[in-house]
Parts: structure tokens; sequence; C-alpha cells
């Protein structure tokens, strides 16, 4: 499913992403949880929203999965997490890709997305936790 044209059922890419997260919850948890980090894209089926290239998609679990796995090889860093299994995402049924570095402050964790020239809108400082709220957890770029 790497290659950005494979035959992609929405089925398969869902127990794709879910075999990401699932893979990457562990690292999530002992190292990013509770710390600023750069969020770098938020999708869910059914979004209708511009691609990092322009395009405006109506984003499939096809397209989540292929763009989640090109951010990963731009950033071999990046992890996936699903906005349900975290308190500081108030919208359910979100496929979230974060940097997997975490930053002093949200002003740091920005930093990180002005030096890679990545769009205001695709990149911006977030804290995944469980141990608190949505409350004070993102901060936008300008």
């Amino acid at each position: 499913l790497a290659a950005g044209d494979a035959p992609c059922s929405d089925g398969d890419a869902l127990a794709a992403l879910r075999v990401q997260v699932d893979s990457d919850r562990p690292y999530v948890q002992s190292d990013l949880a509770d710390r600023w980090a750069a969020q770098l894209s938020a999708k869910r089926p059914g979004l209708v929203a511009t691609e990092v290239d322009g395009r405006v998609v109506t984003w499939t679990p096809c397209e989540i999965l292929r763009q989640h796995l090109r951010m990963r090889l731009q950033y071999p860093e990046v992890r996936l997490v699903w906005s349900d299994e975290w308190r500081t995402f108030d919208l359910e049924g979100w496929w979230v890709t974060i940097a997997g570095l975490t930053f002093g402050d949200p002003d740091a964790a920005n930093g990180w997305c002005d030096q890679r020239s990545i769009a205001v809108d695709q990149c911006f400082a977030k804290i995944i936790s469980n141990s608190r709220d949505s409350s004070g957890t993102t901060k936008y770029r300008r």
C-alpha cells in the first residue's frame, strides 16, 4: 500500500491504520505523551480538506493511509494515533499523524514545522495525553 496508486480497499486500509496505531501506541505512551509535539495531520473518512500539495481531497481510509505512509517516509520519526484513545482530542474518529519528537514548549514544536516549511494549517503544536483534558494542549501557528 505504500505506492500511491496501489489498489486499496477501505476495509484493508482501516485494518492497516489500526495495526499502525497499535504498533505506535507504546512509543507514544512512553516517549511522547504529556509533552509538546508537532501534529502533522488529522484526517477522518469523509473529510473534504486540502492535501499538503494543495489538492482538495475527500478523505477515504485509503487516502489517509497513503498520506500517513508518505509522511512516515518523509519524516521517519512520525507516529499515528487514534483520537478516541486520548483525552486531549475533543473530536472522535480522527487518525492523527504526529512527529515522534518532543519539545520543551509549543513554540519549539511550531518551530519544527517552520523549519520544514510545512503549511501553517497543516502542522502545529499539540500535547497528547490521558492525564489532562484538551484545554491548553494545542497552539496553532500564524
